[in-house]
């Protein structure tokens, strides 16, 4: 979206994040999505949801009176269905009028987007953000949680005059969305270089585990991919191949630590292999 219209001054993409979004949610908005959208789910819903929960800390209660509860399988479901309500009520408006127009719109769970013409994006942003205030919801004000980004780059003369407070202008024609780094190669590299970071000192600590077994489990499970695993495969390898190479080492490191020997080169190129592959 970006790239397509690097020459247009006046394109912007903006990125959305909903504040505390699973615990902010009002649940009578969520009951009325239920009872309109699936009612044969409703007499679970409302068994669920129509009054507080009590949760204990302690020797202490606290109500439980908003959102959806952490682990109810269908709480994402739930979730989304009140969210598209709110936000398809905002992106039925006009799509196109004398303020140009809005090209791309959606959300994932709590992260959207919206692209097109900057005014036309401010516009739908701030009928966007009056629903999603109707059922409890705001967008965060985090840093690099919502921003826009113009097409332009620094080129671009588009300012931040008429969205709604709490957005960052980034003129470098990058981003994060879904955990994916959206630029150029180097911003790519770098957004890795981060994530390989945290993950070698995770690696390093793994390699010091006196219980060697615990430590090759908790490898072969989870530490040796991590969130780089996500960026694996959704960005191009030839933006960010140095950094999955440092990532390579790391964990190579870690299990020659945790296990005492150091395998060939030719054994570690082996044991990446599929098994129908010899690995």
């Amino acid at each position: 979206m970006v790239d397509s219209h690097l020459c247009d001054q006046g394109k912007v993409f903006a990125k959305l994040d909903l504040s505390n979004a699973f615990n902010a949610l009002d649940r009578q908005a969520l009951l009325q999505a239920v009872h309109e959208e699936f009612p044969g789910l409703a007499p679970w819903a409302d068994w669920c949801y129509s009054r507080p929960s009590i949760l204990f800390l302690g020797k202490q209660t606290v109500r439980s009176e908003t959102g959806v509860q952490q682990g109810d399988r269908l709480g994402t479901l739930l979730f989304s269905l009140a969210l598209q309500r709110a936000a398809e009520a905002a992106l039925r408006a006009p799509r196109r009028g004398a303020d140009g127009a809005v090209d791309l719109s959606f959300f994932y769970l709590d992260d959207g987007c919206l692209a097109g013409d900057a005014p036309a994006v401010a516009r739908l942003l701030h009928l966007l953000v009056a629903n999603l205030a109707a059922v409890g919801l705001q967008l965060s004000t985090g840093l690099g949680k919502c921003e826009v980004a113009p097409a332009g780059g620094d080129a671009s003369d588009v300012s931040l005059d008429g969205f709604p407070p709490g957005f960052r202008l980034r003129t470098d024609r990058s981003f994060e969305l879904l955990g994916a780094p959206a630029g150029d190669a180097n911003i790519c590299s770098e957004h890795a270089k981060q994530r390989v970071a945290g993950a070698a000192a995770l690696l390093e600590a793994l390699g010091a585990l006196e219980n060697a077994q615990v430590a090759l489990h908790l490898l072969r499970q989870c530490a040796s991919f991590c969130k780089l695993g996500h960026s694996a495969r959704v960005v191009p390898p030839t933006a960010h191949t140095a950094s999955l190479l440092a990532m390579d080492d790391a964990v190579r490191t870690c299990l020659e630590q945790l296990s005492g020997c150091s395998p060939s080169d030719d054994s570690w190129r082996q044991a990446q292999l599929k098994l129908n592959k010899g690995g």
